[in-house]
């Protein structure tokens, strides 16, 4: 096997904005477990430590006695709740904007969508 500084990956991932710090807070556990890995073993583990972890965040906020819903449409972050809908341009700052409007409390960014209450269908 090739030295790390020898190694030319066949694939490269760009780790979006959103997702670094996740990203590497995995990478960084993920050394601590596995000391003598090779770096590319490392980041590819650390990618799917991060995707892992967003996905159980978002079964956590689905659970909750006020559900969560959060869904990636294309570049965009979609959530909804009891008390409201919204958007955003990445998970962390939909997740903020979430609870935030289910907890009724905070300040909202002039640079992202604001909740929507939900349509009232009863007459």
């Amino acid at each position: 096997m090739l030295p790390d500084a020898e190694y030319k990956p066949v694939l490269s991932v760009s780790i979006p904005p959103d997702r670094r710090q996740v990203f590497y807070t995995s990478l960084a556990q993920f050394r601590q477990r596995y000391p003598f890995i090779t770096n590319s073993g490392l980041v590819v583990q650390a990618v799917i430590d991060a995707t892992q972890m967003e996905q159980q965040m978002i079964e956590l906020l689905a659970h909750l006695p006020q559900s969560i819903q959060i869904t990636q449409q294309g570049a965009a972050y979609l959530w909804q709740c009891p008390a409201g809908q919204g958007s955003a341009l990445t998970f962390l700052e939909a997740t903020r904007q979430a609870l935030t409007a289910l907890l009724g409390t905070g300040h909202s960014s002039d640079d992202q969508d604001q909740p929507t209450p939900p349509s009232d269908t009863q007459g």
